[in-house]
């Protein structure tokens, strides 16, 4: 399984928002410490909620971004945090049941997510933020 870091290809152009996603980056990292060292799912569980934590936070902050460019896909974007949001309470509330996921599992999902969100669907905002303020 491959190191998750932050690259530049991940800069969607605003410090705060780029700081964001280098904070949930870094709790993935733990996760991912976490998972080589063969954890527990306690532990799993206190990450989880951590990254759920803030993950809402930061959803905030970026949707209020969002709103202040007048960007169009506003709603779009809000209802993949709403799923994001949804399926992590889930890993979450499973490993605190008798028979948790694997946590190598719910590190893929979320390696899978984080990736493919900053790079497909957050770069189309910085896109827009960049054009718009060129008109």
């Amino acid at each position: 399984m491959d190191k998750l870091t932050w690259s530049d290809s991940y800069s969607v152009n605003n410090k705060v928002i780029d700081d964001e996603h280098r904070t949930l980056l870094s709790i993935i990292s733990r996760m991912e410490k976490l998972v080589e060292d063969g954890g527990d799912s306690l532990t799993m569980s206190t990450l989880l909620t951590e990254m759920s934590d803030y993950a809402i936070k930061h959803f905030r902050s970026e949707e209020q971004y969002m709103q202040s460019i007048s960007y169009p896909k506003v709603d779009e974007h809000r209802e993949l945090h709403s799923t994001y949001s949804i399926q992590v309470l889930k890993f979450t509330l499973n490993h605190l049941s008798e028979n948790p996921n694997r946590p190598a599992e719910v590190l893929e999902f979320l390696k899978d997510w984080w990736t493919a969100h900053i790079v497909d669907v957050d770069s189309d905002y910085a896109l827009y933020a960049r054009t718009s303020a060129s008109d």
